[in-house]
């Protein structure tokens, strides 16, 4: 039976009135420590990698001194999967909190999961162009390698694994889907970034394409509802799922997740 296995690098402040651009007074409106998360697929004879961050990302006197250093595959190792034995890595898109740990630090850095083919929705390689030296490493070394593969459309990668275009955060930004007999699962990445934009759903952050945004959410919410999947974030902490009360929308966390 397949396992996701969630891991938390660390703690990123953030301040929701200036992600969201909160009116003042919004219940919101504060900083809060937000988790970056990434996950873990054991399948029957594959290890499914979903983002791959480092907090050793550039300081803005924001980032919390205690998580320096942490990398997604230092904390694989830690609970015994060397990054050697992982075969694919999903990129839900390229920000520097989902990439920055694909590749080693230091002057010459090269692709730590060396056995693995990685995934990018395709509109982010060209994304990619215009966007810093800092961001852009990453998976220019992994492309360099021969390590990268870009994704167009839905594409299905075996044992109910598929990856599934969802736009708005970034142009390519693309979502995990797996289901098995027993159960469904969706690893969404950024496209919620906080519990907030459960209730307000034209609520979206001031670096998105706010209308492609919000048709992906609605897409996706209306798609899963009511069918008793699974959904893991990057930013939000735990498991939901979407029920339809006599229809209402509403997201429900669960105590026992995977």
């Amino acid at each position: 039976m397949p396992v996701v296995t969630p891991f938390n690098l660390g703690l990123l402040p953030a301040d929701l009135t200036q992600w969201f651009n909160l009116p003042e007074g919004h219940r919101y409106g504060q900083v809060e420590k937000l988790p970056i998360q990434f996950y873990l697929i054991r399948l029957a004879e594959r290890l499914i990698l979903v983002d791959a961050p480092s907090y050793d990302f550039p300081d803005d006197g924001s980032l919390l001194p205690e998580y320096k250093g942490r990398t997604a595959a230092n904390l694989l190792t830690m609970a015994g999967v060397h990054p050697e034995s992982i075969s694919v890595v999903i990129i839900t898109h390229p920000h520097l909190d989902h990439t920055l740990g694909l590749v080693t630090g230091g002057e010459n850095p090269t692709p730590i999961f060396v056995n693995a083919q990685h995934y990018l929705g395709a509109k982010d390689r060209e994304l990619l162009r215009t966007m810093e030296e800092i961001e852009r490493q990453p998976l220019e070394i992994v492309e360099q390698a021969g390590l990268l593969t870009l994704v167009d459309n839905t594409l299905e990668l075996g044992d109910g694994l598929s990856i599934i275009p969802m736009p708005g955060e970034t142009p390519g930004h693309q979502v995990v889907h797996l289901k098995t007999q027993s159960s469904e699962v969706y690893i969404v990445g950024d496209l919620f970034h906080h519990v907030l934009e459960f209730a307000e759903a034209d609520r979206h952050p001031i670096w998105s394409d706010g209308p492609t945004l919000q048709a992906s959410k609605t897409s996706f919410v209306q798609q899963i509802a009511g069918s008793n999947a699974t959904v893991f974030f990057t930013h939000i902490e735990g498991a939901y799922r979407v029920k339809n009360n006599n229809g209402q929308i509403v997201w429900e966390k669960l105590i026992d997740g995977f």
